[in-house]
């Protein structure tokens, strides 16, 4: 794991061999994955007056600038309430919540669309899953063990997590997004102690002891589960 770093160059003869990092740390691989996104496809709205700022920009009820005219999924660069700025998401359970937020709203059933944003992916033995949002951080906090894929990663703005990633730690990102989801500042040792659940940290928690986790190979914990 490459924390707080960006990829500089690919290196190698004939095909990439190597990454280099901003630090200048040189990284040997057979091939590198590259998630470049999408470009947003605003062309329906060409024409309305609906304000465009990649994507069709969205209040936190998935309405526009213009009234009657909704959008939701991939497309919207919506506010978010918790994270206090516009934010666009493509994934498809971002798609499916926000589209059943926008269709209460269009039924006058309206009610702040934030949800918490999460993904996972299985790659062969090894689950990552990522909650919440963050363009900037003041600090990284690490919990569990990076060398042997069994970590969860913190990214934290005084004191409050805006995000984490994790490897194969699919209840810890469960539980994190709770503590994103109320806004509490976490005391950085205890997110970094594994002796203490992450549960203990909300507000009116009472105090709870976990055992040290174990790798669990295609752990997946959704978060419309409840943690046991």
């Amino acid at each position: 794991m490459a924390a707080q770093e960006n990829v500089t160059a690919f290196e190698g003869q004939q095909r990439v061999q190597r990454v280099v990092t901003s630090s200048g740390r040189r990284i040997d691989c057979d091939f590198v994955v590259v998630g470049v996104g999408v470009e947003p496809v605003t062309d329906i709205v060409n024409g309305t007056g609906v304000r465009i700022k990649n994507g069709i920009v969205v209040d936190e009820y998935c309405q526009t600038n213009i009234e009657g005219i909704y959008a939701a999924g991939d497309v919207a660069n919506h506010y978010h309430p918790i994270f206090g700025q516009l934010v666009r998401v493509e994934h498809w359970q971002n798609a499916i919540q926000q589209g059943r937020a926008a269709a209460r709203s269009m039924l006058g059933k309206r009610e702040p669309y934030q949800d918490i944003h999460w993904f996972w992916s299985d790659q062969y033995d090894y689950n990552v899953q990522y909650v919440g949002f963050h363009r900037q951080w003041d600090d990284l906090i690490i919990r569990g063990h990076p060398d042997e894929y069994n970590v969860v990663a913190f990214y934290m703005q005084d004191s409050h997590i805006l995000a984490a990633v994790a490897i194969n730690r699919g209840k810890d990102i469960l539980r994190a997004m709770s503590l994103i989801k109320v806004g509490v500042q976490v005391d950085a040792d205890k997110l970094r102690d594994e002796n203490i659940d992450l549960r203990s940290l909300l507000p009116g928690a009472r105090p709870i002891r976990t055992l040290t986790h174990r790798v669990v190979p295609h752990l997946v914990v959704h978060p419309d589960e409840r943690a046991k």
